[in-house]
């Protein structure tokens, strides 16, 4: 690992019905007394994968989703904190959604408080396919009506500190929704699921889950939900994991 912690399994293992494996959780946990460096992240690790899959790929994506982040930051000689958790959105023989959701606290030379910054990322593998991270464009058209259907939607989550949920909506959401124009809100929604920092989505049993970063007064992240049955004119239909999803 990244920084010679502890790697170990923790807690009990998720069986998923019908799909003929399980899901171990592991925590890696790197305590620094010295420079005050404390890591704790929780990850998932596929077992008993049965069929002809790359179970070794598919949890080399599960682990390094989050590590890429770790790997990023580093341990800092003034102290740096980290946490890490994950939430399964969506299991089944074929298709996987899994959403992480984390933050840091990082001090400098010059800063005696912590800076903290909000994370999301999210995982979706089609197991039975090639295995690499699928992304919001590979379920949807991407364009108008998408986006006018999306602003529609109130807020889910926000993860801004010392802010309510009905301020964040009345003080910077609106002025998200006007602000910003279609076709940039496009261009990031086409490039979710990329890079590091893009849009992040994941899929649940009747929903699809956006992560948007914000700037930091607005909380780093803010996530809307959006119900399949909304966006029917948008859903790629060749896409064969529609056959499940939306029965």
């Amino acid at each position: 690992m990244i920084f010679g912690g502890i790697d170990e399994p923790y807690g009990e293992m998720l069986r998923v019905d019908g799909g003929g494996y399980q899901i171990e959780t592991r925590r890696y946990y790197v305590h620094d007394e010295i420079r005050e460096n404390v890591i704790e992240v929780f990850y998932p690790q596929i077992i008993k994968l049965n069929g002809d899959y790359d179970v070794r790929k598919i949890n080399n994506i599960l682990r390094d989703i989050v590590f890429e982040t770790s790997a990023g930051y580093g341990l800092s000689p003034y102290g740096l904190k980290m946490h890490f958790d994950y939430e399964v959105m969506y299991s089944s023989e074929t298709f996987l959604s899994i959403k992480f959701e984390g933050w840091t606290f990082k001090w400098t030379a010059t800063s005696s408080a912590a800076y903290p910054i909000d994370y999301i990322k999210t995982v979706n593998l089609d197991l039975r396919g090639s295995t690499d991270n699928m992304r919001l464009r590979d379920f949807f058209i991407i364009d108008d009506g998408f986006v006018e259907a999306m602003k529609k939607y109130p807020i889910f989550d926000s993860q801004s500190f010392g802010i309510s949920e009905a301020a964040f909506e009345y003080l910077y959401l609106e002025d998200w929704r006007e602000e910003y124009p279609n076709e940039r809100i496009i261009r990031e929604l086409f490039a979710a699921d990329g890079a590091v920092w893009s849009v992040k989505s994941y899929f649940g049993i009747d929903r699809v889950g956006i992560g948007l970063r914000v700037p930091r007064n607005m909380g780093d992240v803010i996530l809307l939900e959006l119900k399949y049955e909304d966006l029917m004119d948008n859903i790629k239909h060749d896409n064969p994991l529609w056959s499940e999803l939306l029965t």
